[in-house]
């Protein structure tokens, strides 16, 4: 099972955007997999239409993860199976992490609950597996946009929002506070800004969903 205390900013970040990298020093240690995370991401391009959906895996190594090739993942409820060498490396204090943001069920299929294996594998083809448990409400998949904002609301959800420049760069990640509720607060704070999406996510980061770019106009 997952241990989903470990969610935290950081990750939220990682899972949703990939953005941080490191490199680490060379290891001839086995891959040993501590534990797995998981987000179920929705993603909505407008207000009309249903999100495309993906999910986010990343597993904690004991040992030096900068030799990791491919993680391999398999829903044992549905045999599906997915196989990535797009592997993120990251860390966070003392823990090492290996993942991927992009996991996409089959056409005309969604993201499938229950028993997951995943396998972390290292340059010498030598690997080693974990096993967790995906659980979400398969419900969203029905929600437009707004019927998503009152779904994650009533879930206790917490609303966040993220804010870019014009060259899509990230000014600002965090909680929708006081300050940032409104296009003339967000302008205000960031003189920068060009757009943001609101970010609903379940407080345990399960789940996320991510709604449409918004513009940073002043009428």
């Amino acid at each position: 099972m997952v241990g989903r205390g470990r969610k935290n900013l950081f990750f939220t970040i990682v899972f949703i955007f990939s953005a941080l990298f490191i490199s680490l020093s060379c290891s001839q240690t086995l891959p040993e997999i501590v534990t797995a995370d998981y987000s179920v991401i929705f993603e909505y391009k407008d207000m009309e239409n249903l999100p495309a959906s993906r999910l986010s895996v990343f597993v904690s190594s004991a040992n030096d993860i900068h030799r990791c090739s491919s993680i391999k993942l398999l829903s044992k409820e549905s045999g599906f199976v997915w196989e990535t060498f797009d592997v993120v490396k990251l860390n966070e204090a003392d823990m090492q992490w290996a993942g991927n943001v992009n996991f996409v069920a089959p056409e005309n299929e969604i993201i499938p609950s229950g028993l997951y294996e995943v396998t972390l594998v290292n340059a010498d083809q030598e690997e080693d597996s974990f096993e967790f448990t995906v659980t979400y409400d398969s419900k969203l998949y029905e929600c437009i946009s707004s019927d998503a904002q009152d779904f994650m609301s009533k879930q206790n959800g917490v609303r966040k929002i993220i804010i870019y420049d014009k060259d899509g760069k990230v000014l600002f990640f965090g909680n929708r506070n006081d300050d940032l509720l409104s296009v003339r607060g967000i302008w205000n704070n960031y003189r920068d800004a060009e757009y943001f999406q609101d970010i609903w996510c379940a407080k345990d980061n399960s789940v996320m969903c991510i709604m449409p770019e918004e513009k940073v106009a002043l009428e």
